[in-house]
Order: C-alpha cells, then structure tokens, then sequence
C-alpha cells in the first residue's frame, strides 16, 4: 500500500509538474509579447515627440528669422540701383530678360508685417538683352505707360516649402502696369543677415491679365533691395 501511494504521488506530482511548466511557459510567452508591444508603443511615442520637437524647433528657427527683420517698427529705403522686377523667357538659356527698375520707395516693417509704400516702376527706362525693338520684345506699351506701381501688400511664411537650412515666403504685391492692376504672388525669400534687406522672388503670372499677349512664355522675377 505505501508503495501504491508514493506511486501516486509521483504521479500527480509528475502531472503538476507539466501543467506548472507549461503555465511557466505560458507566462514567458505573454511577457514576451506584453514586452515587445510596449516597447513598440514607446518607442513610437518617443519618436512622434521627437519629429514634433524637431518641427517645432524648425519652425521657430525660421519664424524668428522673420521676427528679426520685423522686431520693431522700421522703414527701409530702396536701392533704386539694386530692386527691380525682371522678365525671363522661359525654357530658354540665354533668352530675352528685360529689366523695370524701380525707383521712390520704401519696404515698412511694421506690428509683425511687411509692406511697402507705392514704388514706382520705371517702365520708360526698361532694360533688355533683345536686340528687338521694346515693344515687340517685351509689349508693355513704354511710351503709353512709362509707369507702373508696384505695392507689397504682405510676406509671410511658407512653412510648406521651408526647411530648418532654408525659409521660404510668399510675397503678395499689387503690380500696375500698362493702366491694369492685377494681384500677383512670388514664391521668394527674405536675407536680413547683411547690411541690406533683400527680397528675392518668381511668379509665373497670366500676363493676359495686363492685356499683354507675349509671343514667349516669360516668368517675373521680383528683386527688392533695401538699405537699413
């Protein structure tokens, strides 16, 4: 009899045994996984943080080079020599560019915007590389019209485009030329590290809008440079 017992506790001993191990087993399977998604979520956790730390930062990089061209209320005197608006032939190296000078203004920071008085533009005095006559060259009618206006309505920024290396604006301008207003925006940027503010841009423009119908596609190019 105490042989048949202690045969029957081995053998509920042996059977406990295997179901405590495979519990252990169990367990170390669930830790493992319990383990991994935790460390997944984490993980994930910290690396969203981190991309919207390094956006953040990247924003305030370039926001605050905005803010210090516009810390306090300032006007900036044009270089007459330095700003003007340019047309390009496009999808053509070396092709026609004519160049309007601009003359009697001023680029005004103000309560964290940036505008300009009405400049003039020098439409009698353009300049091109084109050995064709004015008119036919670039249409602006120079004799008619030998002014237009231009007014920088505002410069903001354009967080789509920029970078932590590199700032990008939009720089919205009324342009009168040839007796026709039209709203135009540059894709541009803005350098106030040097001695002079510079604004630099590009618009490809409907110059329909203005009347004008160029046998050429031709770009705006827009360059203000302001004297601090």
């Amino acid at each position: 009899d105490e042989v048949g017992r202690c045969s029957y506790l081995f053998s509920d001993a042996l059977i406990l045994g295997k179901y405590t191990m495979k519990n252990a087993i169990i367990i170390v399977l669930l830790v493992v996984v319990v383990g991994y998604l935790v460390i997944k979520f984490v993980d994930k956790d910290i690396l969203d943080i981190s991309n919207s730390s390094s956006q953040n930062e990247q924003e305030t990089l370039v926001k605050t080079d905005v803010a210090s061209s516009l810390a306090s209320d300032k006007t900036y005197k044009i270089d007459e020599k330095e700003s003007m608006l340019t047309l390009v032939e496009m999808g053509v190296v070396g092709g026609i560019n004519a160049k309007i000078p601009m003359k009697d203004g001023e680029v005004i920071a103000s309560e964290g915007k940036t505008t300009t008085d009405d400049i003039k533009l020098d439409v009698a005095n353009l300049m091109t590389n084109s050995a064709q006559n004015l008119e036919s060259a670039v249409g602006l009618s120079t004799q008619i019209y030998p002014e237009g206006v231009l007014k920088v309505k505002s410069l903001s920024f354009d967080q789509a485009s920029s970078s932590a290396e590199y700032a990008s604006y939009i720089l919205t301008a009324d342009i009168t030329l040839k007796g026709t207003t039209n709203e135009v925006k540059f894709k541009s940027t803005l350098d106030n590290s040097g001695e002079k503010l510079i604004i630099s841009g590009r618009s490809n423009i409907d110059w329909s809008l203005w009347g004008i119908d160029f046998e050429k596609s031709f770009a705006l190019d827009i360059t203000i440079v302001a004297g601090k």
